[in-house]
């Protein structure tokens, strides 16, 4: 069945009754709309709701049931020990497990906004805990309206404030305004639709809003779908009561901040954990196992996140690769770049403090292990934070990232139009090491890239890179860039006109120049093995290491060099006496430079530049050169190797030894943590969900109280005035009751 009416679904819980009665008094008796009342019930209790609600409204009210038809103008109620679905304009039934926290509200509003898109309106009433929060998500992606009392109008204002919580609640309103806020959106959005997108102005106004979107926070949308950028202005609209877009345009440029907002609705800024669960259940078997062995040697990976919104995503991959390297008891080191554009989304990805009701869509293993039970929800633990960065990032528009193990581009792509997508992929074939991966959404496709990446799992939309290609920007000025990438600009240097100091200046020139020409390949470190200067040509020995910038010369030198000169520079560093490494072979990279040589000394001695500070000399001479240093201690590469080794494999034996027995004990004391903390928080989440449903019943039964406490005394009354006499008996003929 085809439902073409907007479908109101409600989520209440402990406080709930006010609120409802309050709300159903201003509904119409021909009302448009078809309300969903969706509460937290005890499974064992007869819900009054539907005899109280009955005295505020005329609209009929009736209990779901399984495969009813939903129609406009009804208030659907849920029955006890039930989820709800929505399907094809029927309700579908499911039986709600016993002793699991359980969220039917934010259940039902996934529900109805996968099935009714734009039709979809989220409440959020009085309630404790966070039920909702989740669901809302849903609702606000797919383009439907979401309201929320104003916590300081309810009496548990715990669900209310965790939906706000998200961003993804359109207005905060008392109950009393609820109305006149759906009349007013649906009606707008209809005449909208209706109208004024189809004229043929609607085009060259949408353009005019983007550009001035540009002019005023320097984001460009210039390359999103027009059906994506028109359906969203025209939702904005709507919940600002505009119907003419020229109007709509006018307040834009009047209203600084609604420029903002503008772009916050455009960027659909909505996430979960394990979004396509068989997807990342894919990335877990089959990409981290290849992300691992691929980079055995370096012991490093990095991944990017892009338009990462409020993290959840960045955090699952970081839980899958963290828990890989816990059961395998590996050591990487991680780095996690999630990017977004939004930075309010960015700063809250940071700090989060996450609901309570991710626990339904995190794994059990992975929410006891890596989550710490907070009173509003759950943190997460520091271990999965630090392997994380959180930056602001426009990805079209900034410079991108390089020498990426695997992108994450998911569920924004489809809001790109074509020209803008090939732009991207070729910007990821610049950042994706060859044979790295890139994830996408289960919507979006490579099109004319697909040449560019191998498909390693079609169904999940897992690609590799064929090749690390360069990427060349196209040049533009800072309001019209469309398109990421970077270009060197170069600067002429100005012409020095002091002639005071021009020779100094010229002598210090010749200096340098002499002593580049002829002194050997040198670096000057501090004690901690920090490059303090170069002289020659030894830059030629020196790369830039992978990941973290570092000045460590171990770690810019060849492994094989550096590993044997470690040694030689600490013993030089404690004795204090000159040390010359023999047999240095020359790598095939240098082989260039030293055309008839076969090997290398190296030079190591120790000077006092500073007071109180020590500093190595450290200097590449061919192995034939003269000694300048007679005195000089002499050490082969091959003992010096093997001297290090043995004593990274004392070390390793003494750490492997402690750590072993760190972790024994360790994982003992955790399984008794886990094991007591589980049924604490079961125990917790069981008293919460019981108190709420008492609540709700203990609110319907004063209630009823009232009425059956005014229809008594209205008995009593007529009673006391009528002039009949009258005994009223029980069946043993004893008095109950008389008049006077």
């Amino acid at each position: 069945m085809r439902v073409d009416f907007p479908i109101v679904a409600i989520g209440a819980s402990a406080g709930g009754l006010e609120p409802l009665e309050t709300f159903f008094e201003y509904a119409r008796p021909e009302s448009d709309f078809a309300y969903v009342l969706i509460q937290h019930l005890a499974p064992n209790h007869k819900s009054l709701m539907d005899e109280l609600l009955a005295r505020h409204t005329k609209l009929p009210i009736r209990i779901i049931e399984h495969n009813m038809p939903i129609e406009k103008g009804t208030i659907y109620l849920n029955p006890p020990k039930k989820f709800i679905e929505l399907l094809d304009g029927e309700f579908i039934l499911s039986e709600k497990e016993d002793r699991k926290l359980s969220f039917p509200i934010s259940s039902f509003f996934g529900s109805l906004a996968t099935h009714h898109h734009e039709n979809a309106c989220a409440i959020v009433f009085s309630g404790t805990g966070s039920d909702g929060a989740e669901g809302i998500k849903y609702i606000k992606e797919k383009g439907g309206l979401v309201l929320a009392q104003d916590p300081a109008t309810a009496k548990f204002d715990g669900m209310p404030k965790n939906a706000i919580n998200t961003g993804a609640v359109d207005k905060i309103c008392a109950v009393e305004q609820m109305h006149g806020e759906l009349e007013s959106y649906f009606l707008n959005k209809e005449e909208l639709n209706g109208r004024e997108l189809k004229s043929e102005n609607s085009r060259k106004v949408i353009e005019d809003i983007l550009k001035s979107i540009l002019n005023q926070i320097e984001v460009d949308f210039t390359g999103y779908k027009y059906t994506t950028v028109s359906r969203r202005i025209s939702r904005r609209m709507s919940l600002l009561g505009f119907t003419i877009m020229m109007d709509y345009r006018a307040y834009l440029e009047d209203n600084p901040t609604e420029a903002h907002l503008l772009a916050k609705e455009l960027l659909i800024g909505v996430t979960r954990f394990f979004r396509d669960e068989e997807a990342f259940e894919a990335l877990k078997n089959k990409v981290i196992p290849e992300l691992i062995a691929a980079n055995q040697e370096t012991k490093t990976i990095r991944i990017w996140v892009t338009a990462c919104s409020t993290g959840e995503e960045a955090y699952s991959i970081a839980l899958m690769i963290k828990d890989y390297l816990r059961v395998h008891r590996l050591q990487y080191d991680v780095s996690i770049f999630a990017t977004d554009l939004d930075k309010e989304a960015i700063k809250l990805a940071a700090n989060r403090v996450f609901p309570e009701n991710i626990s339904t869509e995190i794994p059990i293993e992975y929410l006891s292990t890596y989550f710490i039970p907070q009173r509003s929800g759950y943190t997460i633990a520091k271990e999965i934070r630090e392997m994380i960065v959180f930056s602001a990032h426009n990805l079209i528009q900034d410079p991108p990232f390089n020498k990426i193990d695997m992108i994450s581009c998911r569920n924004f792509l489809i809001y790109l139009n074509d020209n803008v997508q090939q732009q991207l992929y070729s910007l990821f074939q610049y950042s994706i090491k060859s044979g790295g991966f890139l994830f996408l959404g289960s919507s979006e496709s490579l099109g004319k890239s697909s040449e560019d990446f191998l498909e390693f799992d079609k169904k999940n939309k897992i690609f590799i890179n064929k090749e690390n290609k360069k990427f060349i920007q196209q040049v533009r000025s800072s309001k019209t860039r469309s398109i990421i990438g970077f270009e060197p600009i170069v600067q002429e240097k100005p012409i020095l006109q002091n002639s005071a100091s021009g020779k100094n200046r010229l002598m210090s020139e010749i200096q340098n120049t002499l002593i580049q020409a002829y002194v050997p390949d040198s670096i000057v470190t501090d004690d901690m093995f920090n490059l303090i200067h170069t002289t020659g040509n030894a830059n030629r020995w020196l790369r830039l290491p992978a990941g973290e910038i570092s000045s460590n010369v171990m770690k810019m030198l060849p492994e094989s060099m550096a590993v044997p000169l470690e040694v030689v520079a600490n013993k030089v560093l404690k004795s204090g006496k000159s040390t010359v490494l023999h047999n240095v072979q020359i790598t095939e990279e240098l082989k260039a430079y030293y055309h008839h040589e076969k090997s290398l000394k190296i030079h190591v001695r120790s000077t006092n530049l500073t007071k109180g500070s020590l500093h190595l000399f450290i200097t590449f001479e061919p192995e034939n050169s003269i000694d300048d240093q007679p005195n000089a201690e002499r050490i082969d590469m091959g003992s010096a190797s093997l001297e290090k080794i043995n004593i990274l494999e004392r070390e390793l034996r003494i750490n492997k030894e402690t750590l072993q027995t760190t972790i024994e004990e360790l994982e003992s004391s955790n399984e008794e943590l886990q094991a007591a903390n589980e049924e604490l928080q079961s125990s917790n989440e069981e008293l919460e969900s019981v108190n709420e449903e008492l609540y709700t019943v203990n609110a319907e039964f004063q209630e009823k109280n009232m009425e059956l406490s005014e229809a008594n005394n209205d008995l009593n009354n007529l009673i006391q005035s009528t002039d009949i006499a009258l005994l009223f008996l029980d069946s043993n003929l004893n008095i109950r009751k008389f008049t006077p």
